[in-house]
């Protein structure tokens, strides 16, 4: 799935969250730790929710990752990397705020010359 696609599947879904609980963007980011921006952001398909926000979702919501991503069947090979990309998050955590934004860059960079997936 690619970055512009992500961002609207997650856009649809934070949305039926948000309006199944009855909730303003500000009340939903409240109770997800980020400002009512961020989920505007995520809403119009402008930003992706970060792995954290994605965690507070399922945690308080009780909504798993595949209901995020829009798969409705178990995919066992979706739930390895996405429990990988938790454990890889988890790790950079320590890492310093401009180490990150170094590895960001190179991630952006190897998607940006790697074949497309058709």
């Amino acid at each position: 799935m690619k970055k512009n696609e992500m961002k609207k599947v997650f856009s649809k879904r934070i949305k039926e969250i948000r309006k199944e609980y009855n909730l303003t963007q500000e009340e939903l980011g409240k109770n997800l730790g980020v400002t009512g921006a961020t989920i505007s952001l995520i809403e119009s398909s402008q930003n992706l929710p970060s792995t954290k926000l994605l965690l507070n979702l399922e945690k308080k919501y009780s909504i798993g990752f595949n209901f995020s991503l829009g798969s409705s069947k178990e995919d066992p090979s979706l739930n390895e990397k996405l429990l990988e990309i938790q454990i890889i998050n988890k790790q950079l955590e320590v890492l310093p705020l401009e180490d990150l934004r170094r590895l960001r860059k190179i991630i952006s960079l190897v998607s940006e010359i790697s074949p497309k997936s058709k």
